[in-house]
């Protein structure tokens, strides 16, 4: 099992879609982080499993939010690139490394 690396844009993402929730609620937040929790760990046990989106990068889409997480899979590696909305702004992190 490959370790994951973030690239250094994932945890501001990841921070204002938490602060986003919260101002709903702190339950709603909760839940998210574990779903991005487990996506991590899906990813990184089964990192082939999902598919590639447009941009060539593998794509696992959370099952109750409107998220996704870009991700590369790396000789030594798995590189998450960016987590983003599924509607808003298509071509938002398809380029990091």
């Amino acid at each position: 099992m490959n370790p994951i690396s973030l690239h250094p844009k994932v945890s501001g993402e990841v921070k204002k879609i938490l602060r986003d929730y919260e101002l709903v609620s702190i339950e709603l937040a909760d839940r998210f982080w574990e779903e991005f929790q487990d996506a991590i760990s899906a990813i990184q046990q089964h990192p082939s499993q999902f598919h590639f989106d447009p941009s060539g990068r593998r794509r696992y889409n959370l099952k109750n939010f409107p998220y996704h997480i870009l991700y590369r899979i790396l000789p030594t590696q798995i590189r998450i690139t960016s987590v983003k909305h599924n509607r808003r702004n298509p071509g938002y992190g398809t380029r990091r490394l």
